[in-house]
């Protein structure tokens, strides 16, 4: 068997011993019933249509006979992929080392001005709020223009800056839907959490990033709706790929 051959057959086995791994998986099952359990969160859609094609050259490779030549040989491009995904899964980029970071963070007692600045200058459209080290909750641009629209017609006197973020945050409609996840988890389980609330029918404004993914925690950084392009670069690895 040929080098190329080789090495693909090898990384396969060794994503197929991963994925049944982390399913929990007998070895009698096929390796598309293990790909259906890894729709629940663990790979992405591109990656179980890639894995899929994987297996299916896999099948060809491994029917060689010594006395009929190979059916296939994987190419160069081929083999590169399926060492990125080998690689990406066995060491799977985490929370943290895409989260921005440092955290910008206010205070309910912070004027608003302040605050729409901080937002402004930095491109923010949420901002994590604590009152001292207790979380208090995520101030939104949208929750800022609801402000604005209840204030403006009861008084009719302009932006007054020197007013609280507790204030505006009172006026709420609704909470903003976020989340809470460890540094250590992965960018796939950061995906899911936003495809599921899109399925729901809502947003995930943001996933706030701790040590052990409780409110309580430090905030180490946030990954908001902006960053789902990252997010699927680095499950994908097609920046890497220069797909």
């Amino acid at each position: 068997m040929d080098s190329k051959s080789s090495d693909f057959l090898a990384c396969f086995n060794q994503i197929e011993k991963h994925l049944r791994d982390v399913t929990d998986s007998p070895k009698e099952m096929d390796f598309s019933s293990v790909l259906r359990k890894c729709e629940r969160g663990l790979l992405s859609k591109s990656q179980i249509t890639e894995l899929k094609r994987f297996a299916s050259l896999r099948n060809l490779i491994a029917h060689e006979h010594s006395h009929t030549p190979p059916l296939a040989i994987p190419s160069d491009q081929s083999l590169a992929k399926i060492r990125n995904m080998a690689e990406r899964l066995k060491n799977p980029e985490t929370l943290h080392s895409i989260a921005k970071r440092p955290v910008q963070c206010g205070s309910p007692n912070d004027h608003v001005g302040h605050c729409i600045r901080l937002m402004h200058e930095n491109d923010f459209s949420q901002l994590p709020i604590y009152d001292g080290k207790r979380f208090h909750g995520l101030l939104t641009a949208d929750t800022i223009l609801h402000w604005l629209a209840r204030f403006f017609p009861k008084e009719g006197n302009g932006i007054v800056e020197e007013a609280s973020i507790g204030d505006v945050m009172r006026m709420q409609l609704h909470e903003p839907h976020f989340k809470f996840m460890r540094r250590d988890n992965s960018a796939m389980a950061a995906l899911t959490e936003f495809e599921k609330a899109q399925k729901a029918g809502g947003r995930l404004e943001a996933i706030l990033v701790t040590e052990g993914g409780r409110r309580e925690d430090s905030l180490l950084g946030i990954v908001t709706f902006h960053d789902i392009p990252s997010l699927i670069e680095s499950v994908s690895g097609l920046a890497k790929n220069g797909q």
